[in-house]
C-alpha cells in the first residue's frame, strides 16, 4: 500500500514539474513524498497505529477462544434418574473407563463444566439407581451432560460442620480448584434433572 502511494505521488511530482506548476505546489508534493519515506508524516503514523491495534484485537480474539460450552456441545445428555459418581482426577485422562489391575473399570472425571442449565463432565462414571445400592454399571470414557436448574443444590461434604451448601459460582470455582484432587463427585438425578451435585472432601 505504501509503495503504491509513493509511486503515485512521485508521478504527480514529475507531472507537476513538467506542466510548469509553481514551486510551492512542487515543494508541497515533495514534502508528502519525503514524509512517506522517512516516516515523519503524522497522518500515516495514525493509520499504521490503527492497523496494528486492529490486528492485535483480532489476534486476541483468536487466541482466547471462549472456554465455556466446549464440553456441552459434544455431550450426551444424561436424564435417567439415579446416582452418578466418579473421582476428580484431571491427570489420569487416559485411564477413564479403563480396567485397573483388579479388572474394575476406573471412574475418573478429568474435566467438568457448570453453566446455567447444564453440568457437563468428561470421563467415566459409576451408576446406581439409589443410595442404598452398589454401583451397577460404569460408563465408557465420554462427555456427559446433566440438566440443572435454579433448584439444583451444590455442596461440599465431609467437613466438620456437615455439608456446606454453595452457590453455583462458588461450586464452579471448587470444581476448578479440585480438578485433580482425587475427591469423590456425586450427581443425583431426579425427574431428569440434577437435584444435588456434591464433592466429598
Amino acid at each position: 500500500m505504501k509503495r503504491k502511494v509513493l509511486i503515485m505521488l512521485f508521478c504527480m511530482c514529475i507531472g507537476a514539474f513538467s506542466m510548469g506548476c509553481s514551486s510551492d505546489v512542487f515543494d508541497q508534493v515533495s514534502e508528502e513524498v519525503t514524509g512517506l519515506i522517512d516516516g515523519s508524516n503524522s497522518d500515516d503514523e495514525d493509520v499504521e497505529d490503527l492497523d496494528v491495534e486492529e490486528e492485535a484485537a483480532d489476534t486476541s480474539k483468536e487466541s482466547s477462544p471462549k472456554a465455556e460450552g466446549k464440553l456441552k456441545k459434544d455431550a450426551v445428555e444424561t436424564i435417567t434418574d439415579g446416582i452418578y459418581s466418579s473421582y476428580l482426577i484431571a491427570s489420569k485422562k487416559d485411564e477413564a473407563g479403563v480396567p485397573d489391575e483388579t479388572g474394575a473399570q476406573q471412574k475418573i472425571v478429568y474435566a467438568s463444566e457448570l453453566s446455567d442449565d447444564a453440568f457437563c463432565i468428561a470421563g467415566s462414571y459409576g451408576y446406581r439407581q439409589n443410595a442404598s445400592q452398589d454401583v451397577i454399571s460404569v460408563s465408557e470414557d465420554g462427555i456427559f451432560s446433566f440438566a440443572v436448574d435454579k433448584n439444583t443444590n451444590y455442596e461440599l461434604q465431609g467437613g466438620e460442620g456437615g455439608p456446606e451448601v454453595q452457590t453455583a459460582d462458588e461450586f464452579k470455582k471448587q470444581l476448578a480448584d479440585l480438578a485433580d484432587s482425587e475427591l469423590y463427585l456425586e450427581i443425583t438425578v431426579e425427574n431428569g434433572v440434577a437435584t444435588n451435585i456434591a464433592i466429598s472432601t
